[in-house]
C-alpha cells in the first residue's frame, strides 16, 4: 500500500503567530469540512484521513501550548517537577 503525502501548509516568517487559535482557525475549519464530507473532485468523492503531521520542536510546542525541550519543566510527559540545579 503506497501512501501519498502531500504539504497542507507551511508558515515562514520574522516571528512565530501571537496566538495558536487565530493562526489554526481557518485550518481546522476546512479540515472539519473535510473530514465530514470528504473532497468532491467532479463526480468523485474521497474520503480524507489524517496519518500524521510533521513539524520541528519549536512549532510542536507552538501547536501543543506547552513549553519547549529546553525550558524550564519543559518535558510535556513528566508530571513531577524535580530539581532545578545550577551549571557547576
Amino acid at each position: 500500500m503506497t501512501i501519498k503525502l502531500f504539504i497542507v501548509g507551511s508558515y515562514f516568517g520574522l516571528k512565530k503567530p501571537s496566538s495558536i487559535n487565530e493562526y489554526l482557525s481557518e485550518f481546522f475549519e476546512e479540515l472539519n469540512e473535510l473530514l465530514t464530507n470528504g473532497l468532491q473532485i467532479i463526480d468523485l468523492i474521497l474520503n480524507v484521513h489524517i496519518k500524521g503531521i510533521i513539524d520541528d520542536a519549536p512549532a510542536r510546542a507552538f501547536i501543543k501550548q506547552v513549553k519547549g525541550h529546553s525550558g524550564y519543566f519543559g518535558c510535556e510527559k513528566c508530571e513531577e517537577e524535580g530539581e532545578y540545579w545550577v551549571n557547576m
